[in-house]
């Protein structure tokens, strides 16, 4: 099938099943944040198997690609409860002298990191101010906000991807 025919044939499927491909990663993973991240997922793997669909009955199709990856994400090992990042650099020597300034090498960088958590949704700018600014870890955080510890690791994680291209755009990191 020719790339171009390809894309926008994936492109009226998004059209069609975008939310309920989304609703059923939702519904399987209870993440928000997961569920987009699987939503995307599950279109790309559709595009990259577009040639070997039948072309009957795409909507179940999708729907069986969604709830695939959905269960896959939460058989992993990040979701049986494996150590979180946060949790290994708790138990890394010298986490308390991480200071945000030594993180990330100047007061000026700190203060760009500080606008860009500002930025950001209430709930991930109270995460990410108080996880890269305050130099709170996830359990504080939860302890602190009332959370769930997981809901506070995906926080970070999203926070942390925000960051990471809000970074890049400004040329502070690689």
């Amino acid at each position: 099938m020719e790339r171009a025919s390809a894309e926008k044939i994936i492109e009226a499927m998004m059209d069609r099943y975008r939310d309920l491909v989304f609703s059923i990663c939702l519904r399987i993973t209870g993440d928000w944040f997961a569920a987009e991240d699987l939503t995307q997922e599950t279109f790309l793997s559709a595009w990259r198997n577009l040639e070997r669909f039948d072309g009957k009955n795409e909507k179940a199709w999708l729907a069986r690609i969604a709830a695939n990856r959905a269960v896959d994400y939460n058989r992993s090992a990040e979701r049986k409860g494996a150590p979180a990042e946060e949790e290994l650099l708790e138990a890394a020597p010298g986490r308390e002298e991480d200071s945000p300034e030594r993180i990330f090498g100047s007061r000026e960088a700190v203060e760009t990191v500080a606008r860009a958590c500002g930025s950001m949704t209430d709930a991930l700018r109270d995460t990410a101010t108080d996880h890269f600014i305050r130099g709170l870890n996830a359990s504080e955080i939860a302890s602190l906000r009332g959370l769930p510890l997981k809901t506070v690791q995906s926080r970070i994680r999203r926070s942390r991807q925000i960051l990471r291209n809000m970074m890049r755009k400004e040329e502070l990191m690689p």
